[in-house]
């Protein structure tokens, strides 16, 4: 089967590519990956995408929708609108033109916003609160719509913190950085006592290549994927250091402080999934907890296997 990957030059991308064998992929860069069959360098939030978009999606047997602005913080709704919303119907549209029955959407949990629940399962209400988390819930209803209309067996997949070696953000990214700078102190944004769950890129990809069996025809049916637990800011640094063989006691920890507490507006402060659900459906991470996910990803970003 020959798949279509929007984002595919991306961090979860380039590793969901290796698992399947190889892929087309759409993106605003070129990948530089040996595995892509076709490359089309396309803005999927551009109307002007749409006849690119059916040409790649031509005789595949699957889409990955992978592409969006990554970038949780930026608080521009329009933007976020313009490549989750608008950029996901580009897509839902070359899926249809083109007869592609399955469907596989990379959400967050940030949909759910701050839930009083933890480990949040798939049907707790969704109440983001960022414009990442509602622009994500948005494609999510739009995904639905075009699975009941056209017949499509879509998936939304709803994570937690991916980690890894090749990553370019996030917070063990940037803990590993500015102590290979400056190992006598780390700034910490927020309180430190943010509590989250961290899993690795490679589990993740091994979710996503799962979830193309996961699918009810005529629904998006959302499945979340995360370590077992969670984890505060301030363990995630202590094991970031300890991975790169320096001592906790011996660094200077700053708290930035924040905005109540948080990174950033619209940082959800404590986000725990459950993933009873994709386990049910044969799923487990090997890298079960988030500790173990961490070190795994500082020991890439160091050169280690």
């Amino acid at each position: 089967m020959d798949y279509l990957v929007t984002g595919g030059s991306g961090f979860i991308g380039r590793h969901l590519i290796k698992l399947l064998g190889g892929a087309t992929v759409v993106d605003l860069v070129k990948s530089g990956n040996p595995l892509v069959k076709e490359e089309y360098l396309v803005d999927i939030a551009s109307d002007s995408s749409e006849s690119a978009l059916e040409r790649a999606a031509r005789g595949k047997g699957a889409i990955f929708h992978l592409a969006a602005n990554p970038e949780v913080r930026v608080g521009d709704a329009k933007l976020h609108a313009q490549v989750g919303v608008l950029g996901t119907y580009h897509v839902l549209e070359a899926a249809r033109k083109a007869d592609v029955d399955r469907f596989v959407f990379a959400s967050s949990s940030t949909v759910y916003g701050e839930a009083p629940l933890t480990p949040t399962p798939e049907d707790f209400p969704l109440a983001p609160i960022s414009t990442y988390g509602a622009m994500k819930m948005a494609a999510e209803g739009l995904i639905s719509a075009y699975a009941s209309y056209y017949g499509i067996s879509a998936v939304s997949l709803r994570l937690a913190n991916v980690v890894g070696g090749d990553a370019s953000r996030g917070v063990v990214h940037d803990f590993v950085e500015k102590l290979s700078k400056d190992p006598t102190s780390l700034e910490v944004l927020g309180d430190g006592t943010q509590t989250k769950s961290y899993f690795h890129v490679e589990d993740c990809a091994k979710g996503f290549a799962m979830a193309l069996n996961w699918g009810t025809k005529g629904k998006n049916t959302a499945y979340n994927l995360g370590s077992y637990d969670a984890i505060d800011v301030l363990t995630v640094a202590r094991v970031v250091m300890e991975a790169m063989g320096m001592n906790p006691q011996s660094v200077k920890i700053r708290i930035a402080g924040g905005i109540d507490g948080r990174g950033w507006m619209g940082d959800v402060k404590y986000a725990w999934l459950s993933v009873e659900k994709a386990k049910r459906a044969g799923w487990k991470p090997v890298y079960a907890d988030s500790a173990s996910a961490v070190k795994k990803a500082v020991s890439e970003m160091l050169g280690g296997s």
